[in-house]
C-alpha cells in the first residue's frame, strides 16, 4: 500500500546522496515531501545549489530532476515534487546533491504522500481497518446490512435463520434464536 518514509544523515556534496530508495507495494500516484535539515544537522551557511533527481524503475521521470538555489541565510529547506506514478513492485529513488563543500552531514527526511483519485478515495473509506468497529470495515458492514434488509432469508422461526447476500448464494448472516425468538448467537461473513 504505502511507500515508507526514509530519514538519514547524508553527505550531499561528494556525490548525489540517495535519500529515498523504496519499492511500492501497490500502484499509485505519489508526491515526495523532502525536508532538508532538522535543526541540528542543517545546510551550511554558504549559498548552494541543490539538485534533486527522481527515478522510477531506473528511469528519470519527466520533471524529476530539478535544481534550486539556496542563499546563505537558509539553513533548512523543504521541497515537494509533483505527482509521480509508481507501479506495484517498482522502485522509486530520489537523490539529492549540493554544490556546497560544507554540506557533508545534513539530515534529510523524504515522505512519500499518496495522491488520491476518486476511485481510491472510495476504496480507502470503504476498506479502512476497523472503520465501524474492530474487524469491521464500512464495506463489510454494508454487505451484512444489505443481506438482512434485502437478501433472501431461510429458516425464519425455526431457531436458525440464514440471510443470503444480494447475489442469493453467499451466506452473510446466521442468527440462532431461542423459543421466545431472542437472538442467542449471531455470526456473519462479510
Amino acid at each position: 500500500m504505502a511507500i515508507e518514509q526514509q530519514n538519514g544523515d547524508y553527505n550531499l556534496y561528494a556525490s548525489a546522496a540517495t535519500v529515498l530508495n523504496k519499492t511500492a507495494a501497490a500502484d499509485g500516484q505519489w508526491e515526495l515531501d523532502i525536508r532538508i535539515g532538522d535543526g541540528s544537522k542543517n545546510l551550511h551557511t554558504n549559498a548552494a545549489t541543490l539538485t534533486l533527481t527522481v527515478t522510477v524503475g531506473g528511469a528519470t521521470i519527466g520533471g524529476g530532476s530539478a535544481s534550486t538555489a539556496k542563499d546563505a541565510a537558509v539553513l533548512r529547506a523543504a521541497l515537494r515534487t509533483g505527482p509521480i506514478f509508481v507501479a506495484n513492485g517498482q522502485t522509486i529513488t530520489a537523490t539529492l546533491q549540493s554544490n556546497n563543500s560544507n554540506d557533508t552531514d545534513v539530515d534529510v527526511t523524504v515522505t512519500p504522500r499518496r495522491v488520491l483519485d476518486v476511485d481510491n478515495i472510495a476504496d480507502v473509506l470503504l476498506d479502512q481497518d476497523d472503520g465501524i468497529e474492530t474487524d469491521m470495515t464500512v464495506r463489510k458492514a454494508m454487505r451484512v446490512m444489505a443481506a438482512v434488509l434485502a437478501g433472501k432469508v431461510s429458516g425464519a422461526g425455526s431457531g436458525l435463520e440464514t440471510f443470503k447476500g444480494l447475489d442469493g448464494s453467499t451466506t452473510r448472516v446466521q442468527v440462532t434464536t431461542d423459543a421466545a425468538g431472542n437472538r442467542t448467537n449471531v455470526s456473519y461473513t462479510a
